[in-house]
């Protein structure tokens, strides 16, 4: 707990910094408008603190900053009181103001949030809904780094569908796709919360198991191969994986070698008959 909270104070304080320099920002704007003419339009530049209070801390903070610089702004009105024909408009000015801090405030959220999505898609494979290739490679790369600085082994398991084709050919695409769905499935809920599952090709998965050797990850490599088969013998699909279970105590250069000493594996696999499991510790080099 005690690490949790010292991982967490940090952040805290990065936000109330960041919120203060919000509002700061604000205080700032309005001093330059007392400055300077009253009937210099200042309101535009309010909308700089605004966003980013929006994008880097929420919705609630940009609606705080909202509400902040149209209350100093109507301050600043008040002050100058005499140049309004009537007492009323600035309170009326602040209004509109405010509505449109708020309005801007909620698109900048949406618009935030739509790139989060795009981000997200770009790193997921839309039928399973694991990572795609590209998205695990970039997850591979931050555990090899990991596994540099500790010095601690690193597993990749590769699955191929053996016959898949066949699966297609008889049951048709549909539930083709389905079964990939729920292999995707049994490996996404059969792993720990910190490896990673990804889809890398049509019919070819692969599963990261960071800080483990290769006798663990031969049992977790059975383990989930014995789902898998009881997923085709459910449904009686003529289906079986090859796999291939790649260890390396000492990280290789780049990201390709890990997974091509895996997929090296897989189909070593296939070549001795299919439907069987293939392993080797490695060194940086593959070999």
């Amino acid at each position: 707990m005690k690490k949790k909270d010292d991982t967490a104070r940090p952040a805290i304080i990065h936000k109330l910094l960041l919120f203060s320099l919000c509002v700061g920002a604000t205080f700032t704007i309005t001093w330059i408008r007392l400055l300077t003419a009253p009937d210099l339009a200042l309101s535009v530049f309010y909308l700089l603190p605004i966003l980013v209070a929006v994008w880097h801390l929420g919705r609630v903070a940009g609606m705080l900053v909202s509400l902040c610089s149209a209350l100093i702004w109507l301050w600043a009105d008040l002050k100058v009181l005499d140049g309004f024909s009537n007492p009323y408009i600035p309170f009326i000015n602040e209004t509109f103001r405010l509505v449109v801090f708020l309005f801007v405030t909620f698109i900048a959220e949406k618009l935030k949030l739509a790139l989060e999505d795009q981000k997200t898609l770009a790193r997921s494979d839309s039928l399973t809904e694991v990572a795609n290739r590209r998205g695990f490679s970039e997850l591979v790369k931050r555990e090899m780094e990991k596994a540099r600085r500790n010095q601690t082994p690193v597993s990749v398991i590769y699955f191929d569908v053996d016959n898949f084709k066949t699966l297609n050919d008889r049951f048709g695409h549909a539930a083709g796709d389905r079964f990939l769905y729920e292999a995707a499935d049994i490996l996404k809920r059969n792993v720990r919360v910190v490896d990673v599952v990804a889809r890398l090709g049509g019919d070819e998965f692969c599963v990261l198991l960071g800080e483990t050797g290769e006798i663990a990850a031969m049992a977790i490599s059975r383990k989930l191969k014995g789902l898998l088969m009881d997923l085709t013998e459910s449904r009686r699909f003529p289906v079986t994986f090859s796999i291939g279970v790649a260890t390396f105590e000492k990280m290789p250069q780049g990201v390709e070698d890990l997974l091509s000493a895996a997929d090296a594996l897989m189909y070593k696999a296939k070549k001795a008959g299919k439907n069987q499991i293939c392993s080797a510790v490695l060194n940086p080099s593959g070999e």
